[in-house]
């Protein structure tokens, strides 16, 4: 609405690298109204944009009104349609796709997305914040979460000096994770990206082989995927609609 546009417009006065999300894919959408969107947010002069289809997430409020059919999700191949129509467009406008929902104006890529979609390591602090770090003893790395209650952040945190001492303090959330946990995360969130997953690098770290099955061979035959002579393993951009979908069955690639 106008209210979004004079926040994107107030920002640009005195910032010149803006970000803006979109959400398509809920019942009744016009693409005339998607494509007025994207054009505005092109117009307004932002140097990236991040463009999601809706989805209802557990015990959310849109996904209770879902289950009471008060919202309705968009039917798959509209909103693929929908989905193919903004990539054409933005890419068009100079934008590069470089994630499934991710366009970013040349020298404007997202340093903080391609973070979380290599493995970079990351602290969050503060009551309820994400950490990811290579530590000893996790060869796939550590991720942890401090505890959601201010009371309790406030009471023990400042006791803690280190890492070690700070994961004892109750309520701190470590995941334990094995190879088959990390290989999904990377396979996940490499195919999603335009650099897609080192299949190379992760049978020698998981200690696995990588044996594409008759569905990937397919695939790469048919032109959906690439396997790449040094390893390297990408969805073609017509397929990023359908990452999930080629995700799961990549991770069964993976066999010891």
């Amino acid at each position: 609405g106008r209210a979004a546009e004079r926040a994107v417009e107030t920002a640009a006065s005195v910032i010149s690298n803006i970000n803006v999300d979109l959400i398509f894919g809920w019942a009744n959408q016009c693409l005339s109204k998607l494509d007025t969107d994207l054009r505005k947010a092109h117009r307004l002069g932002v140097s990236h944009i991040s463009f999601y289809n809706l989805t209802f997430e557990g015990n959310t409020v849109f996904a209770r009104r879902q289950k009471r059919g008060i919202l309705r999700q968009m039917d798959e191949e509209l909103e693929e349609r929908f989905y193919n129509y903004a990539c054409e467009l933005l890419t068009g406008f100079g934008f590069e796709h470089e994630e499934v929902s991710n366009f970013s104006k040349p020298g404007y890529s997202c340093k903080h997305n391609w973070l979380y979609w290599s493995e970079g390591q990351y602290l969050g602090f503060g009551p309820g914040a994400h950490s990811f770090i290579m530590a000893e003893g996790h060869p796939f790395g550590l991720r942890y979460s401090i505890p959601f209650k201010m009371k309790n952040y406030l009471s023990d945190f400042p006791k803690v000096s280190g890492l070690r001492e700070m994961l004892d303090v109750r309520g701190y959330l470590v995941e334990n994770r094995d190879g088959e946990d990390w290989i999904i995360e990377k396979v996940w969130a490499g195919l999603r990206t335009k650099r897609g997953v080192n299949t190379q690098d992760l049978s020698q770290r998981a200690k696995v082989r990588f044996s594409p099955t008759n569905l990937i061979n397919w695939g790469i035959d048919n032109g959906k995927l690439v396997l790449t002579s040094d390893g390297f393993l990408h969805l073609e951009k017509a397929e990023w609609f359908r990452e999930t979908y080629w995700a799961t069955e990549v991770t069964r690639c993976f066999t010891v």
